[in-house]
């Protein structure tokens, strides 16, 4: 966002596309599990520290200030996805 090029652009129409195309797709779930395993499960990926330039949290906008505190953030944002 500091300093968009054309390659940003390019890759932003790319993601959109992907998007666009993938509309109608949808998730099957069973109303029967093989394993007989009960609920729906989530993951969610935590960086904490992967900016290279200020070692920041890349876990949404939020800066966290530790790895508990970046989980908490994934933990929380996977949940509201979710619902």
């Amino acid at each position: 966002m500091d300093r968009p090029t054309t390659s940003h652009l390019a890759a932003a129409k790319r993601i959109l596309r992907y998007v666009k195309g993938t509309m109608t797709y949808g998730i099957l779930l069973p109303s029967k599990c093989k394993e007989n395993v009960k609920g729906l499960y989530g993951f969610t990926v935590v960086d904490w520290g992967g900016d290279k330039t200020n070692r920041k949290s890349t876990v949404g906008s939020v800066v966290a200030l530790s790895s508990c505190e970046a989980e908490y953030i994934a933990a929380s944002m996977g949940a509201c996805q979710a619902i």
